[in-house]
């Protein structure tokens, strides 16, 4: 039987957010990761939208509070 792993890593979220003009922390980057982990959609999967939609949640959460 054959299985497969995708990663991702906080590198590639601080580069998603980079290339959106959001400045994250290492911190902020590792919470996302987490976040996305714990919300994952097997439907959806994890691609470059889920990871710009969760850097948005956070940044919008952010200026809010």
């Amino acid at each position: 039987m054959k299985t497969i792993e995708i990663r991702w890593s906080t590198e590639d979220v601080l580069g998603k957010a980079e290339e959106m003009d959001i400045e994250l922390t290492e911190e902020q980057a590792d919470a996302i990761l987490d976040n996305i982990e714990r919300s994952h959609d097997a439907c959806v999967g994890i691609n470059w939208d889920v990871i710009e939609y969760h850097i948005e949640s956070l940044s919008f959460y952010s200026k809010n509070n």
